[in-house]
């Protein structure tokens, strides 16, 4: 997949589109379980993630934190720019993270659908 940046050129800004070797992105995990209260830390946690402003010319415009706060429950934790979301895509998106979800729970890959546009050719 490819990452979005915002660079100018000559005062008008443009959407960039990164390939996969331009870019990193990860998931970053943290276990609290064993905390005196991990929830609170876990809600604390991302709030204070969101606060933290993208910088548009710097890829990913995607943050996303696993916050482990008992044996079997997780936080998670998904901050995207609007810029490279719509309503749409959230939506594709959502859908997209359930099936993947279930997949793993059952020790498989996911089967989702290539769409038939990608946000890129809409915006």
């Amino acid at each position: 997949k490819a990452a979005h940046i915002v660079i100018q050129k000559e005062g008008e800004a443009y959407q960039k589109i990164l390939t996969p070797e331009e870019y990193s992105f990860s998931i970053t995990q943290e276990d609290v379980s064993n905390t005196s209260n991990p929830k609170e830390y876990a809600q604390n946690k991302a709030l204070e993630l969101s606060l933290i402003p993208f910088d548009l010319e710097t890829a990913p415009l995607i943050k996303a934190h696993i916050i482990k706060v008992a044996e079997h429950e997780y936080l998670f934790y998904l901050c995207v720019h609007h810029i490279i979301f719509d309503e749409r895509s959230v939506h594709v998106f959502i859908k997209e993270i359930i099936e993947s979800y279930k997949a793993f729970l059952q020790n498989k890959s996911p089967e989702l659908p290539i769409l038939p546009i990608q946000y890129k050719d809409y915006a």
